[in-house]
């Protein structure tokens, strides 16, 4: 059950490097090297991502998940934790998603 992929927009490359560091702090595998297949390891979610550097755009798509999680749910929750990575110094279980409420 895929998504539709969505834009996050002013991310540098230190910012990818806090994503990947706390992706895999958590838990997720990561495959590749731009674009990345994630697997979080986490209700099912799968992704791919692909960062473009000249217009410093992330473009996140959940390609499976579990039936429970909502798209609007996994999307919001992404992006929550893609702010919280800009402005943390240290990025320990950074993506630890919280998807309890499954409306």
């Amino acid at each position: 059950m895929s998504c539709k992929s969505f834009l996050v927009d002013n991310v540098s490359d230190i910012l990818i490097t806090k994503i990947l560091s706390g992706l895999e702090k958590s838990g997720a595998e990561i495959n590749g090297e731009n674009p990345w297949e994630v697997n979080l390891n986490q209700h099912g979610i799968k992704l791919n991502a692909e960062w473009f550097q000249i217009n410093q755009n992330l473009e996140i798509k959940v390609v499976d998940k579990n039936f429970y999680v909502k798209c609007k749910k996994a999307k919001s929750e992404l992006i929550k934790k893609i702010d919280e990575a800009r402005e943390m110094n240290d990025n320990i279980n950074l993506f630890q998603l919280q998807i309890d409420d499954v409306s």
